[in-house]
């Protein structure tokens, strides 16, 4: 092995021959004179790293290199970890690190019971985090992968169903199923609904005659008739004496929802439209001229319950909007709204 300056570029290329008993190979590495003093004639090495030819034979061109010692590698002859880097960090470092914080696994307390690793033939936590890491083989980095995916799903099915618990300790208002005035509004509609539509319609007004609150996802098409699902119950809402609430991500599609519910929903409640820059509410003549003012008329009507159906954009849920008296909430595009808003 030996480091000497290339004519060209002037770089530091170190050679060296390496042979495993049957052959001989050359191996090259680029600008890392120091190679030379870390190894030395006699070593035994490992060599991970992609092979080419040339005129002279095969070759090693700049491989991952490691010196036999006790014990097993960490960086070659191995199933070897690929961790994500940053500035100034090698996968060296990172594996040398890793290899060092591995030794106090066994510290760690796992948090499944026996009987349930048992029954689903898992590994225990603290082999688990190291195997990841540093697999024997294929059949060990199946075994961890899938013990750390087990934990990953179960946590989130056990916060999903603590979620669906407390909400079951939370009440909502009752709001009974008027079947007389539900059937009345759907004969005259313009059209007949479908199937489809008659289920939803039902299930949600099965589901909000319940003491607890409904959280339900209706999803269609463009034009497949959600709108008039939602009419549906959100007049329910209003003959039940509580006020109801349709939110949409845009003021065009607030302004189109409320036209579009306006003419469903003629003359069987009071509609208002609550955007940043719009505030309508049917059949009513503002007494202020000034924006603030209405908005200030429209939050008071709502308050004080004379608005039977709110529609607008998140202005709905911003500081200082209250209503008297709440029953159902419909988001259209809900993934449109942030977390915190949703």
């Amino acid at each position: 092995i030996s480091s000497k300056r290339s004519s060209r570029k002037r770089k530091i290329i170190t050679e060296a021959i390496v042979g495993d008993g049957s052959d001989s190979m050359r191996v090259v590495w680029f600008g890392q004179p120091y190679i030379s003093k870390t190894l030395k004639v006699g070593d035994t090495v490992y060599l991970s790293g992609k092979v080419k030819t040339d005129m002279m034979g095969p070759q090693l061109v700049s491989p991952v290199y490691e010196k036999e010692r006790a014990g097993s590698t960490t960086h070659t002859a191995r199933l070897v970890p690929m961790y994500p880097l940053t500035a100034n960090l090698t996968q060296k470092q990172i594996r040398y690190l890793i290899s060092q914080a591995v030794k106090s696994v066994n510290e760690i307390k796992d948090w499944l019971p026996k009987s349930i690793l048992q029954e689903n033939k898992l590994m225990d936590l603290p082999t688990a985090l190291a195997k990841i890491h540093f697999p024997d083989n294929e059949r060990v980095l199946k075994q961890s992968t899938n013990r750390l995916k087990f934990d990953e799903l179960l946590r989130l099915q056990l916060k999903a169903e603590l979620s669906r618990l407390d909400k079951q300790s939370i009440t909502a208002p009752v709001l009974d199923f008027k079947e007389k005035q539900i059937k009345e509004f759907v004969a005259s509609l313009p059209f007949t609904l479908t199937n489809s539509q008659k289920v939803s319609a039902w299930e949600i007004l099965q589901d909000i005659r319940k003491p607890i609150p409904m959280n339900r996802l209706l999803s269609g098409d463009v034009g497949a008739g959600k709108t008039v699902v939602a009419a549906m119950v959100l007049y329910n809402a209003i003959l039940n004496k509580h006020q109801a609430v349709i939110m949409a991500p845009t003021e065009i599609l607030a302004t189109q929802h409320f036209k579009s519910l306006s003419e469903l929903l003629d003359k069987k409640g009071t509609l208002g439209l609550y955007t940043q820059s719009q505030t309508v509410i049917s059949n009513y003549k503002f007494k202020s001229k000034s924006k603030a003012g209405r908005k200030k008329e429209f939050l008071q009507k709502l308050e004080n319950g004379e608005i039977d159906l709110a529609v607008g954009t998140h202005a709905l849920i911003s500081s200082g909007v209250d209503f008297a008296k709440l029953g159902l909430v419909v988001v259209d595009e809900q993934h449109r709204f942030g977390v915190e808003q949703r």
